[in-house]
């Protein structure tokens, strides 16, 4: 089992939060048609995916130097998985995914030699590597439709577990960002901090007050109908036990303003481990809840899709949950 010193936390927090504003700085570049596709990339690329490759090489740039240090510290390896960089099959590539990828690695160093392609790679380094899952622009959909609820988001696993997490809100200038505990480490941490002003506010201190009108996000897939339907008629009940509810389609972002306290809750019952993971750090270190729908941890090495249950507190949880198996009043 891998400890985490405070030395090392801070290393990892530091390199967190200098990896998403990387990220969310480069994508912003793209946001609105700021900046037009080259001649050379025109092909089939939307800004969005241009800013989603731009955004995962500049994520990509900033870990290089920080990781190889902090892994030297630690004395362990690290190993990078993103959405942008997933092979679903080493025999049935994707033409133009592959020539993505190669656009994102040509330009990069030595970190390009412990980037994983596949989940079961990434997840077969989690004992012996610090395992780096992020997603550099998630809410690509908002994003190119002009529409301000997008982010870049990062998550540090140690033994397996999200331990450190950061998710950057580019259009406000605002850092989310936490790490958990170990025997080592004093407490739980997680913080807002605004770029632009400086200020840095603890979560926990800002959380707002639990009152009756919960908000509650949620996240519909377009890849699966049998999920989909499934989730509204899930969303039937819990919309009737909920002052508000939100479909932001930006899962990060969502699980962000569940750890301020903006939120109550998000659900989703189909989702990638990449749009859950800082999120989860988060919301944990301010002292809410996070599992599945069934009430246990998120399994990361059960495969890429996942269900979550986010909620500010564990009291509204266990509520949240009871209506999802279909016991709540």
């Amino acid at each position: 089992m891998v400890k985490i010193s405070e030395s090392h936390r801070n290393d990892l927090e530091i390199a967190a939060r200098g990896a998403v504003v990387a990220g969310g700085f480069t994508a912003m570049g793209y946001y609105r048609g700021a900046l037009a596709i080259p001649t050379v990339l025109e092909k089939n690329l939307s800004p969005s995916t241009l800013a989603d490759v731009q955004a995962t090489l500049a994520i990509l740039r900033s870990l290089d130097p920080a990781i190889d240090h902090i892994a030297g510290k630690m004395n362990l390896g690290f190993s990078l998985f993103a959405e942008e960089l997933e092979k679903e099959s080493a025999v049935n590539a994707d033409d133009e995914i592959e020539e993505r990828i190669k656009e994102i690695l040509e330009p990069m160093g030595r970190i390009s030699t412990h980037i994983k392609r596949t989940t079961e790679d990434f997840r077969d380094s989690f004992e012996t590597c610090i395992a780096i899952l992020f997603d550099a622009l998630d809410g690509t959909t908002n994003f190119r439709a002009g529409i301000p609820l997008f982010c870049s988001a990062i998550a540090f696993f140690i033994s397996g577990l999200p331990r450190v997490g950061a998710i950057y809100d580019p259009l406000h200038n605002v850092v989310y960002y936490g790490s958990l505990h170990d025997e080592t480490s004093v407490e739980d941490r997680a913080y807002a901090w605004q770029v632009q002003a400086g200020n840095v506010s603890n979560l926990t201190s800002i959380k707002q007050t639990e009152s009756p009108k919960r908000l509650i996000a949620t996240h519909l897939t377009r890849s699966k109908e049998d999920k989909r339907n499934e989730m509204m008629t899930k969303l039937s009940a819990l919309s009737a036990s909920s002052e508000g509810t939100y479909m932001i389609n930006s899962g990060q972002l969502a699980l962000a303003y569940v750890a301020t306290g903006n939120l109550s809750a998000f659900i989703n019952n189909y989702t990638n481990i990449w749009d859950v993971a800082a999120g989860e750090v988060l919301i944990r270190a301010a002292g809410g809840k996070v599992t599945d729908f069934v009430g246990k941890d998120i399994d990361y090495r059960s495969g890429t899709k996942v269900d979550i249950v986010a909620s500010s507190n564990e009291a509204l949880h266990e509520e949240i949950l009871m209506i999802l198996r279909g016991r709540g009043d």
